[in-house]
């Protein structure tokens, strides 16, 4: 059954990396309803938080996907929206 998971993903702010990583959902047709992404404290680090809408197994799979990236420090994979809010409390969203 399909649900809602955050995925937070903290890794090098290089370029291009923020494409290779919803390349990788847009490959496997995983819906991103929210994607939020941030530099760090560090300028060299950023963290990107998604939600996204599909099933555990390729929630999953597409968590251990992105991992693989060599700029990627660290994903963590929570159900529901709330880790996303949780995140998105002290960064400046432009709408």
């Amino acid at each position: 059954m399909k649900k809602d998971f955050t995925l937070i993903v903290f890794a090098q702010n290089n370029f291009s990396v923020l494409n290779r990583m919803i390349n990788i959902c847009n490959r496997r047709r995983i819906r991103i309803k929210k994607l939020l992404g941030y530099e760090l404290d560090d300028p060299r680090r950023g963290e990107a938080c998604f939600i996204l809408h599909d099933t555990e197994e390729m929630v999953n799979k597409v968590r251990l996907q992105i991992d693989k990236l060599i700029e990627v420090e660290e994903t963590q994979l929570h159900e529901g929206e709330n880790a996303f809010y949780e995140e998105q409390n002290g960064v400046a969203v432009i709408k």
